[in-house]
Formats: structure tokens, C-alpha cells, sequence
């Protein structure tokens, strides 16, 4: 079997593993630990909370730049759903790797 690491779920085929213990957040493919599991609905959670958190900041930052009525109407709740995702994906993260391990 092809050993590689998977990062969050997600194969990396690059990255050898042999012989080296896995880290926070990845495991070796074809070891003990999830061999032969997909992505699970948490790491799948993760991943839309990351990409979320990342939405919301990059709309919040161009509405800063621009300034104007936009960044007045809405900077402060772009500023606060930012906080609000990243707590749900640090929570989200911590309990991927409790379940993982």
C-alpha cells in the first residue's frame, strides 16, 4: 500500500510517511490510526467553517479599503461573523482531532 500523509482529511500524495509518527491534524495513510476512512462529515464541517471564516474576512477587508457606506453599515458585523466562524472552526478543529485520535 501507497503510504502518504493525509492532511485534514484530504490525501497528500507527496509527502512520504514512512517510519515518522503522525502530527496534530495528519495521519498516515495505511496506518493504524483511520486507514481506509473518507473525509468525514467533521473535517468537511471544518473545512466549510475555514472557508467561511476566509469569505467573510476577505469581504470585510475589501469593504475596508473602499471605506464608504458599505464599511459603516457593515464593518462591524463582517468584524463580529469573522469571530463567530473562527470559534466554530477552532471548535471544530479540536474536535476532529479527538475524534482522530
Amino acid at each position: 500500500m501507497d503510504h502518504s500523509w493525509v492532511i485534514l482529511g484530504i490525501r497528500s500524495p507527496h509527502l512520504a510517511c514512512a517510519g515518522q509518527p503522525p502530527a496534530a491534524g495528519l495521519y498516515c495513510e495505511g496506518s493504524e490510526l483511520l486507514s481506509g476512512h473518507e473525509m468525514s462529515l467533521l473535517t468537511t464541517l471544518l473545512l466549510a467553517a475555514m472557508l467561511a471564516t476566509l469569505v467573510v474576512l476577505v469581504v470585510g477587508l475589501i469593504g475596508f479599503f473602499h471605506g464608504g457606506e458599505f464599511n459603516r453599515k457593515y464593518g462591524n458585523k463582517l468584524m463580529r461573523a469573522r469571530v463567530a466562524l473562527q470559534a466554530v472552526a477552532v471548535a471544530l478543529l479540536l474536535l476532529v482531532l479527538i475524534t482522530s485520535s
